[in-house]
């Protein structure tokens, strides 16, 4: 999300509060990077950040899961620098022999309703859901 897009969606939130863009801007914490300051291989495109809220629900309920996509990925893959590992056109990778028990979940936390968050169209907007 932009800051534009931030500011747009905290005026639509909040009608009565007059605030301009440049404050907006100017309250951004500093952990918060720009669009032009984020490392290449950092995305945080809609369908990788709802993979990682997703892997963070059944990670806190499943602790052989790991929380963070890159760890998740590396227990999956045998290397997740090879374009064909991660597109799975890996013959190794394809082959993985022990899927079913790759990771292991108490039966309880498995048939366990959950929520979590996500990334989803709105009417015209892309907001966070439940």
């Amino acid at each position: 999300m932009s800051l534009t897009e931030a500011h747009q969606l905290f005026l639509t939130g909040n009608p009565n509060v007059k605030i301009g863009r440049s404050k907006i801007c100017g309250l951004r914490p500093c952990h918060i990077l720009l669009s032009s300051q984020t490392p290449e291989n950092v995305c945080v495109c809609q369908r990788h950040a709802n993979f990682s809220f997703l892997l963070q629900i059944i990670s806190a309920n499943c602790k052989s899961v790991p929380a963070k996509p890159r760890d998740f990925c590396s227990v999956i893959v045998c290397d997740t620098l090879r374009k064909e590992c991660v597109l799975g056109t890996c013959d190794s990778c394809k082959s993985f022999p022990n899927w079913d028990n790759l990771f292991t979940c108490d039966d309880d936390v498995l048939f366990s309703e959950v929520s979590w968050f996500k990334w989803g169209k709105v009417e015209s907007s892309v907001e966070k859901i439940v």
